[in-house]
């Protein structure tokens, strides 16, 4: 029973923090959403990116960071920034999710928008590619970097990397997508 009650203890301490910070993290994705509103009045579709692009930016880093964890656990790899097969193995297989799952939601997106007949169809979808190949390989850089230097401060990256990627890859979304609609849109 005791074991128990410190598990739990853990596992509330941890996620607790990790949920605090994530908050603050996405508050921030709200901020920028704020400062650019006239761009998104501008081209409201645009508006219509925000979740899938955060979402799948939020599912890739998480389940890397899953991966990564039982990995640390399991001692298939090492806490280290550094080129490891297992690792190598896991980064490459995030990254050509991520960047299929872009093209694919991509390509709904381009059918939804020819058969409502959005102006500029094919932008959007440029911009949902853009968005999604930018955004995959640096969240797949944050998850390593918060899932390692969590199992190295002795936290338990089960606990911490879900909350806290899914946030930064909210602000990274939003970001992302504000930078590829300006080259994209003007």
């Amino acid at each position: 029973m005791v074991v128990m009650a410190a598990s739990v203890r853990r596992i509330v301490g941890e996620t607790t923090f990790a949920m605090l910070v994530s908050a603050t993290v996405s508050i921030l994705a709200g901020l920028f959403l704020q400062v650019e509103v006239e761009r998104f009045l501008t081209f409201p579709f645009l508006l219509s990116l925000i979740p899938p692009i955060n979402d799948m930016g939020g599912n890739i880093g998480s389940m890397l960071g899953a991966r990564l964890s039982s990995a640390l656990h399991l001692g298939l790899i090492r806490p280290r920034i550094e080129r490891q097969r297992a690792l190598d193995e896991n980064v490459a297989g995030s990254i050509g999710s991520g960047l299929f799952s872009f093209f694919a939601a991509g390509v709904v997106l381009l059918v939804w928008g020819m058969v409502k007949g959005i102006v500029g169809p094919l932008r959007f979808f440029l911009t949902f590619i853009m968005a999604g190949a930018i955004l995959t390989p640096i969240i797949v850089v944050c998850t390593i970097f918060i899932t390692v230097i969590s199992y190295v401060k002795r936290l338990d990256p089960d606990n911490v990397v879900g909350p806290l990627i899914t946030s930064i890859a909210d602000v990274l979304g939003v970001l992302v997508l504000l930078l590829v609609s300006k080259l994209l849109w003007g």
